[in-house]
């Protein structure tokens, strides 16, 4: 199993604009109905404007990989060039 912590650190303003980009997109129900996906999460800190926490489950590296090769992934990949000033992963596997 892998499991990942991103936390994105967006550029000043635009969190609403990013979210909704995202579900206008169906970059989250894609990605849950992927083979492999255990949980694919976005967590609000309640203290910070900028950051967004994102949790991903997946069931073997097999699983993750295949999802970096999806057509969603790589239209997130281009929202994200527009919002996120930072990302720091932490990656776990068991």
């Amino acid at each position: 199993m892998i499991l990942l912590n991103v936390m994105y650190t967006l550029k000043s303003g635009c969190k609403d604009e990013f979210l909704e980009l995202l579900k206008k997109n169906n970059i989250i129900e894609d990605t849950r109905q992927e083979p492999g996906n255990i949980r694919y999460e976005f967590f609000l800190p309640i203290e910070d404007n900028h950051d967004i926490l994102l949790v991903e489950m997946w069931q073997d590296e097999n699983a993750f990989e295949e999802h970096l090769k999806s057509p969603h992934f790589e239209k997130f990949s281009q929202i994200k060039k527009q919002y996120i000033r930072d990302i720091n992963i932490e990656k776990f596997t068991k």
